[in-house]
């Protein structure tokens, strides 16, 4: 059975004890690699939690520690049994390329949401408007960004529309200024009392901050109707 189960694998009993220590030295370095890029990787999360990174970029990075660790270890494999890099390298580049035609979109949201959480332009519980939408920042994730919108619902944008769009942060200082369009009929507006009755009525709002003080300016009067800016 012994000669017959070689003579079928086409291997000569001479370099049968070169196969089972070449089997050796691949399970070995299989155990040792799976090890090492665990620890590795469970390691630089810690770290990296310690320094407050967000958890999808530190995630991320452990993930790519241990892509690359095992990547040495297969070509380590690979010298063990003389197999050269040219087919593995080739077949690998094939996938790679038509991976990466058929999920581009993807990558440009995963590469745009890299960016966005190294670069924080903003962060969760901002209010942000985007080309599209205004709304609070629920999650910022790898590949799309939740906002809740003041109507009350969550839309989801790919990172790289957010990326490559114009994003303006209302939330990032503490002060805002608004202006407010008011308009009166002729007979109820009194140039003293009603621009000192609105003064008084934004003063006693509770987010208005006191310095500088609200002012009040007339800025047209057309069919017998003022209109004034707050």
């Amino acid at each position: 059975v012994y000669d017959a189960t070689l003579q079928t694998l086409h291997v000569q009993p001479t370099a049968v004890p070169s196969i089972l220590w070449n089997l050796i030295q691949t399970t070995i370095l299989i155990a040792l690699g799976l090890g090492i890029a665990r620890t590795v990787r469970a390691m630089i999360v810690r770290y990296l939690g310690e320094s407050r990174i967000d958890i999808n970029i530190r995630t991320l990075i452990g993930r790519v520690f241990f892509f690359i660790i095992m990547s040495i270890i297969f070509i380590w494999i690979l010298s063990i049994w003389q197999i050269g890099l040219g087919v593995p390298v080739a077949a690998v580049g094939i996938i790679t390329a038509a991976v990466i035609v058929s999920i581009q979109d993807i990558l440009k949201d995963l590469v745009a949401g890299f960016y966005i959480l190294v670069e924080r332009p903003f962060f969760i519980g901002n209010i942000i408007d985007t080309a599209t939408y205004t709304g609070k920042v629920e999650d910022v994730q790898l590949r799309a960004t939740k906002l809740r919108l003041v109507s009350g619902e969550e839309v989801t944008i790919p990172n790289s529309l957010v990326f490559s769009g114009t994003v303006v942060n209302n939330s990032y200082y503490g002060e805002r200024r608004a202006t407010i369009a008011i308009k009166l009929p002729q007979e109820l507006f009194h140039q003293v009392e009603t621009t000192e009755q609105i003064i008084q009525a934004c003063k006693r709002v509770e987010r208005v901050v006191p310095k500088p003080e609200p002012s009040l300016l007339f800025t047209a009067f057309v069919d017998k109707k003022v209109t004034l800016t707050l």
